[in-house]
């Protein structure tokens, strides 16, 4: 108690930090992932309600979906114990990310770091509305950034100690635990720093105690679960996230450009290493080389290198520890010199307060613009709403825009959580035709396309003045869940003129004989219809990406 006495600047300064994080937590809606997280596994039909079925369906998500730990904490938390208990952890979880990050850049408890890290998150780390405000974000990011900070902060614990004495079993037990859990958390996270503590253990070659060996230990295998899961590989083959599919050249050539943007972009990535250089020019190789933070970085930057991630969410270690290799040699100058402390700390506050209010007007606009959303969804019989797109700035949220022009996966998910049978968010000229008409096919013209397969999808006609394609759908061949057809794929001679123009994509790998385009479903009168963009003169031929009794199969319409 009188150690807690003794610090209470520094425990109020994080407790005024983290009412800050929690009133932008409040803020923060559900959103993508936070809905598909809710259904069960696999099928993506049924809500998880239970925690019997959270354990059941445990295996089919390895296996079809990843085998992240931090995404096992997602569905927990969206599907059975909601929005408010998670805004509680996610403050407490963000609380800890940020006392672990101060204890490891220095043993004193100094209220002018923890300003500095405020800062650091107003103003430099990535995009905090997804890595650390929307839960499937948090989760994957924060959390997994927390779990990764304790792991590093045990490791410089142990380290530390000249007398270890002997390790008990439960002790033992306990860091393999922690270990497993945070090597588990998101591969993105683990790869970058297995990287790091390979180099540390080979070139350094400190001499680690046995502790030191079951936590890395424990946290490779976690890395070794996420890798070998299913799912996993799945998703790298879809190149939803990393990409590998192009040349030799093209690959490095992306690869060493994606480096040197991101490391620059997020600055304290390249301010560390201008840290790391000027220690290596100063006090020599091994000194700089005995510092296992240096190596984290370098491991982050190999990661980066090699994955070539795409979402900018995914580069927040790669930010952290670049921070934290800034802030330990400035920990070291300042430790004496308390007139320089109390400045630096003045410095971060002023910079602290103008972005913490546009945070918080931010989140509050995001959340008011969601509530109407999700208020008219409730409010519609038939689940069509008019499309809206939220906020401009996005900084402190997740981007809000309900539109079928844009995107339609998650609508499917939304309906379940919503219990409608179906949700749409069509454009003004779809909406006016759906509401004002009393036939949703009234003023409709056929277009003159043969179909491959009438039984399924007979024909394709054209409503003028709503601007768009209409094909009338028999979902019950289909598809049983209406979520079977997402795209149509035209073949637009209009847009392959010029053999110099094709000769160009396919250097590039973007050369398409067929371009795809957005399609989504709606219901009227207890029918089922497919909608598109209007077509062009120049589209001559259509394919339709479709299920029929759970097999894939390819529609075909030919201009005649």
């Amino acid at each position: 108690m009188k150690k807690i006495l003794k610090d209470k600047w520094y425990w109020l300064t994080l407790g005024l930090m983290s009412a800050l994080f929690y009133v932008l937590n409040l803020n923060t809606a559900m959103w993508g992932d936070d809905y598909l997280y809710t259904l069960l596994p696999k099928d993506w039909l049924v809500r998880c309600t239970t925690v019997g079925q959270y354990i059941k369906t445990m295996p089919a998500f390895y296996m079809h979906v990843n085998g992240r730990i931090a995404d096992m904490m997602l569905r927990f938390t969206t599907s059975l114990l909601g929005m408010q208990v998670f805004n509680v952890m996610n403050t407490l979880v963000f609380a800890l990310m940020v006392h672990l990050m101060a204890s490891i850049v220095s043993r004193k408890r100094s209220v002018w770091l923890l300003l500095l890290i405020e800062a650091y998150v107003l103003l430099l780390i990535p995009f905090p509305g997804e890595t650390m405000l929307w839960m499937a974000g948090a989760f994957n990011y924060m959390w997994s950034c927390t779990a990764t900070l304790a792991v590093v902060k045990l490791l410089l614990v142990y380290g530390d100690r000249e007398d270890h004495g002997p390790l008990r079993w439960w002790q033992g037990m306990l860091l393999g635990v922690a270990g497993f859990v945070a090597g588990a958390m998101n591969e993105s996270f683990s790869a970058a720093v297995v990287a790091g503590l390979v180099c540390y253990c080979t070139i350094y070659r400190k001499k680690l105690c046995a502790a030191q060996w079951i936590i890395i230990a424990a946290y490779v295998l976690g890395l070794v679960l996420v890798v070998l899961s299913p799912g996993a590989w799945a998703r790298l083959d879809t190149g939803a996230a990393v990409n590998f599919k192009m040349g030799t050249m093209q690959l490095l050539t992306q690869r060493v450009y994606n480096q040197m943007t991101k490391t620059c972009h997020f600055i304290t990535p390249v301010l560390g290493f201008v840290v790391v250089a000027l220690l290596l020019w100063r006090k020599g190789i091994k000194h700089a080389s005995s510092n296992v933070l240096h190596w984290l970085l370098a491991g982050a930057m190999v990661s980066v290198l090699v994955f070539g991630l795409i979402t900018y969410r995914a580069y927040m270690w790669y930010s952290v520890v670049g921070l934290l290799v800034i802030a330990v040699p400035l920990a070291s100058w300042l430790d004496e010199r308390v007139r320089w402390q109390r400045v630096l700390a003045a410095v971060c506050t002023i910079a602290c307060i103008y972005p913490a209010v546009m945070a918080v007007q931010e989140t509050a606009e995001c959340k008011a613009f969601d509530d109407q959303m999700v208020s008219d969804i409730m409010e519609s019989p038939d689940g069509v709403v008019l499309a809206r797109r939220g906020p401009s700035r996005a900084n402190f949220c997740h981007v809000q825009t309900y539109d079928n022009r844009e995107s339609t996966w998650r609508n499917q998910f939304m309906s379940r959580y919503y219990g409608k049978d179906n949700v749409q968010f069509v454009d003004s000229m779809v909406y006016a035709h759906y509401r004002d008409t009393c036939l949703f096919m009234d003023g409709a013209q056929k277009l003159d396309f043969e179909s491959s397969y009438p039984q399924y999808i007979p024909a394709l006609y054209s409503l003028g003045k709503a601007a768009c394609v209409v094909a009338p759908v028999d979902y019950g061949k289909v598809t049983e869940d209406r979520g079977g057809i997402s795209r149509m794929y035209f073949k637009d001679l209009a847009a392959y003129v010029g053999s110099e123009r094709i000769e160009q994509q396919k250097l590039y790998g973007t050369y398409r004989e067929f371009v795809p385009c957005r399609v989504y479903h709606l219901m009227r009168d207890g029918k089922a219809y497919l909608v598109a963009p209007a077509l062009s003169d120049s589209v001559v031929s259509i394919d339709i990406d479709a299920r029929v009794d759970g097999k894939e199969l390819y529609i075909s319409f030919t201009r005649k």
